[in-house]
Formats: structure tokens, C-alpha cells, sequence
């Protein structure tokens, strides 16, 4: 918080002012990045093409703001933007006949699949020309009998090949 109030040019105390302690800070701050994410999808997309839209547009846009992905664990849900975006979500998938213990379960493991596709490959983008001959010559090169399929099929893997159909949430 020192540091904080440092970059702010402001004493700790009258940053206290504003924020009870640190974890009510990174809540305000990842609600006010993510918030830009919460767009609205195309009117005339069904309930999974809205819930497709908003996962691609979320993941896009946690990418352009990589810091703030080891961020989210859990306090990013409290503040106004995040708030929104659950109820957004619990819309989705209640309207799909979801129960709400359901859809709250389906809504937070969208986020977390989202999210760890962001953590856990911040660089890889399939639709890179090179990125995709990377891969296809690595699964190309690996050995046969230990990882058949990915051999067999690395010209058309997902996490091989570009083409316009493989756009992931």
C-alpha cells in the first residue's frame, strides 16, 4: 500500500481514506480493467452464441491486460462491473433452463476456463501463421507410438492449425 500511495503521490493514510485495505484495492482495480470486457453481444445470436461472444470477448480482453489475470481469485466478483457480468450470465444460462445452482456453477466455470486460458497460455495465439507451423512441425516430430493422434492429426489439431473456425473461447 506504501507503494501505492507512493505512485499516487499521496500519504498511506489518506489512501486508507478510499479504500478499506489491499484486498478491497486489487477488487476495485480489477473490477475498473474488466469492465471494458462487458460489452454486448450481436442481438441476434442465440443464448450459446451470446455466452461464445462474451467468453471470446472477455478472453481478448483479458489478453490485452495480462497483469491482471493472476489478479482474479475470487474478490473479482464483487465489484459493480464484475457484478454485472455474473448477473449477465446467470441470465444466460437460467434462460437456457439451467437451475440457478447450475447456472452459477456453468457461469463460474466459463470465467475459470477463460480466465486459465489467458494464465496458462498468454502468448499462444492459433491464428499466428508461425505459431501454427511451430506446432505442426513439433507434433509432426514427436514419436508415433507414444502420442499417435497428435502426430496423425497435427495439420488439423486446434492447438495446431489457423483456420476461421477455430477461434477458442
Amino acid at each position: 500500500m506504501r507503494n501505492v500511495a507512493e505512485e499516487l503521490g499521496c500519504t498511506q493514510a489518506s489512501l486508507y481514506r478510499h479504500v478499506r485495505n489491499r484486498e478491497e484495492l486489487v477488487t476495485l482495480l480489477v473490477d475498473r480493467v474488466i469492465g471494458p470486457a462487458g460489452s454486448v453481444p450481436p442481438d441476434d445470436a442465440d443464448r450459446a452464441g451470446k455466452a461464445a461472444w462474451s467468453a471470446r470477448t472477455f478472453r481478448e480482453h483479458l489478453r490485452r491486460h495480462p497483469g491482471v489475470v493472476s489478479l482474479l481469485r475470487g474478490t473479482e466478483r464483487l465489484g459493480p462491473n464484475s457484478l454485472a457480468g455474473v448477473e449477465y450470465a446467470l441470465e444466460l444460462f437460467i434462460g437456457a433452463g439451467l437451475s440457478p445452482g447450475l447456472a452459477d456453477a456453468a457461469a463460474s466455470s466459463l470465467a475459470t476456463f477463460v480466465i486459465g486460458s489467458v494464465h496458462f497460455n498468454p502468448g499462444l495465439d492459433a491464428r499466428d501463421p508461425e505459431e501454427s507451423d511451430h506446432r505442426r512441425q513439433l507434433y509432426r516430430s514427436r514419436d508415433a507410438a507414444a502420442v499417435p493422434l497428435l502426430v496423425r492429426h497435427a495439420e488439423t489439431s486446434r492447438t495446431s492449425a489457423a483456420t476461421p473456425s477455430s477461434k477458442s473461447a
